[in-house]
């Protein structure tokens, strides 16, 4: 990828002042917003991608959670129930089935089903010979039928068993078709043996299509890029990272399209942002002034600086200085020095006397 930037690549001349020396800050993210000319279209190239992207392999993996999570038994909340299911991440076995079984049950109409065998059924004495047909087994999603109980939700199944019939244990009590689901899935993935809480699941696949062709991912690079140059800041910093030394403060002249009354000389206070960062990307030293800014006394009651946007600044304490102004300002060891604006060296120039007053 190659971009085409318009930068100043020198940095901002500022002052140490615990160690009176001068230091430089780096210049590039007060520039971000007007680095790239998105008028030229070659301002950004994409080359040596292929024109179809894929994914060459992905592993998806599901995790059973390590106790049997039982179905719910309750009508509430509607279309949902109170199984402990819905509370684990969506990632677990459990949640999996119970989702899927309950967007899967919008496809199922409410229902009865009567389940009969063929022929006569002999039955242990005292139930005798059973006569056909016999409604063995009713299971019903939906209002079950039966008179005066009230109806059901949808999707509220109920499996009523003939007393004839009998059964090494009861029928399940109704519920939701997923919580009856859900916990029959959970029996069944341990039919081979597996311990409670084994049954992860996971399963590759290769050469999966990325859904958008080289074409397309340039031009949504292009859009992100154009809406947000910012977000580059921290990448081109990186690329021209030339910060030097612990400045406090660094002299600012406001660009030719600033307001009138902008145009001159500025002193700007530091952020956390300008401190430069190691090779781990952490801040070589801390932030810790407690009062960031610019003062009229040197008991640093009266601030004069202020967040003014200046050539879209709005981060930065600044102030706006003359030839005769007098300034103060703390270092971040918690000493204050006084600051004289003298006569101009030169257009693009500012001549500070800096003096330790406590």
């Amino acid at each position: 990828m190659t971009v085409q930037v318009n930068l100043n690549a020198l940095p901002y001349k500022g002052v140490d002042l615990t160690n009176v020396a001068v230091a430089s800050i780096n210049s590039t993210s007060s520039q971000i917003g007007g680095v790239f000319d998105f008028s030229n279209d070659k301002w950004l190239e994409i080359k040596g991608l292929i024109p179809e992207l894929t994914i060459d392999e992905m592993t998806m993996a599901i995790h059973e959670n390590p106790v049997f999570i039982a179905g719910g038994t309750k009508q509430e909340p509607e279309q949902q129930g109170d199984s402990q299911a819905w509370n684990l991440p969506l990632y677990e076995f459990e949640a999996l089935i119970a989702d899927v079984a309950r967007r899967k049950s919008a496809d199922i109409p409410d229902h009865c089903t009567i389940y009969s065998p063929e022929g006569n059924v002999k039955c242990p004495p005292p139930k005798g010979e059973v006569k056909m047909p016999l409604e063995a087994v009713k299971v019903c999603t939906g209002d079950n039928g039966v008179a005066d109980d009230g109806n059901e939700p949808s999707h509220w199944t109920t499996i009523a068993v003939d007393e004839s019939v009998l059964l090494d244990s009861p029928p399940p009590a109704p519920a939701y078709f997923w919580d009856i689901l859900l916990e029959v899935a959970q029996v069944r993935l341990h039919d081979g043996g597996l311990a409670e809480g084994e049954g992860n699941i996971a399963f590759t696949l290769r050469d999966i299509p990325a859904g958008i062709t080289t074409a397309a991912l340039e031009q949504q690079i292009r859009k992100n890029i154009q809406n947000n140059p910012a977000a580059l800041a921290a990448l081109a910093e990186l690329l021209n990272e030339n910060t030097d030394g612990a400045a406090d403060f660094y002299y600012y002249v406001a660009g030719p399209d600033a307001p009138k009354s902008q145009q001159g000389d500025w002193l700007y206070f530091i952020t956390p942002d300008d401190i430069a960062n190691n090779t781990s990307g952490d801040a070589v030293r801390k932030y810790s002034y407690d009062h960031p800014g610019f003062y009229t006394d040197p008991g640093l009651a009266t601030k004069v600086s202020s967040l003014t946007a200046v050539d879209g600044d709005t981060t930065h304490e600044k102030v706006q200085v003359h030839p005769g102004d007098v300034l103060y300002i703390e270092d971040d060891a918690g000493s204050v020095f006084k600051i004289e604006v003298e006569e101009k060296p030169g257009r693009h120039k500012v001549a500070l006397a800096v003096t330790r007053v406590d």
